[in-house]
Parts: structure tokens; sequence; C-alpha cells
């Protein structure tokens, strides 16, 4: 879609600026990187990856329509990416569009079976 391009393209050169918009803490230096997760095929809107190792990774994703499957495909990339950088701690952060604004649910850790799902859930 080009509008991820173009997204990618803003927040390559801001990473911070993903933070700033969720409502998350900043992480510090980092940086903004588009990912293919060999395991899966798929590949990621972006991945923030700070330069502090202690600091989680984020996996970041722009949804402009519907899409019932983008928490669960997020949560599998979330996954891939962490096997790729040897289990480090992961967080998805996806934006979505709503009333010609955008709001950004984020998905914390995810492994040993914690249930994450979609904030409507209500769990």
């Amino acid at each position: 879609m080009e509008t991820d391009k173009q997204l990618y393209r803003v927040f390559a050169a801001e990473p911070q600026w993903v933070f700033q918009l969720a409502g998350l803490p900043p992480v510090g230096k980092c940086t903004m990187r588009s990912l293919t997760v060999k395991t899966l095929e798929r590949r990621t809107d972006g991945v923030i990856v700070p330069e502090d190792a202690a600091s989680p990774l984020s996996v970041i994703e722009f949804q402009f329509g519907e899409n019932p499957q983008i928490y669960t495909r997020t949560v599998q990339k979330m996954a891939a990416v962490q096997e790729e950088f040897d289990m480090r701690e992961v967080q998805g952060v996806i934006f979505l569009e709503s009333n010609d604004s955008i709001h950004a649910p984020s998905l914390g850790p995810a492994w040993c079976g914690q249930s994450i799902c979609p904030p409507s859930c209500g769990g």
C-alpha cells in the first residue's frame, strides 16, 4: 500500500514519533527498519530497534480499513521478530484509522501462552 511506504519514510526518519503517537514511553536512541520475517514470509511495516538491548523491540503495523486478522498477524510477526533477535522482548503497536484520525492500541510482549486479544474484547 502506498500509504505504508509514506508512513515508513516518516517514522524511519523520526522513530520516536511512533511512541509519542501511541502514548508509549520513549525508548531512547533507536532505528526503524522494515523486516521480512523468513519463517512466515511476511513483511512488517516497521520494527523499532533501540540501541539499548534492555529496551523492547517494537513491531509497527499501520492498518487503514477493516482487517479482522490484524491482531493475529501482528502477534505472529512479533513472535518471529523475537526469534530473529535472540528472544529479546517485543511489543506490538498497531495504528488504526478511526473517523479521519489514528489511534494506536499496543500489544504487550507475547510468549509463554500469554493471551493477547484486541482491546475491544476486554481481555
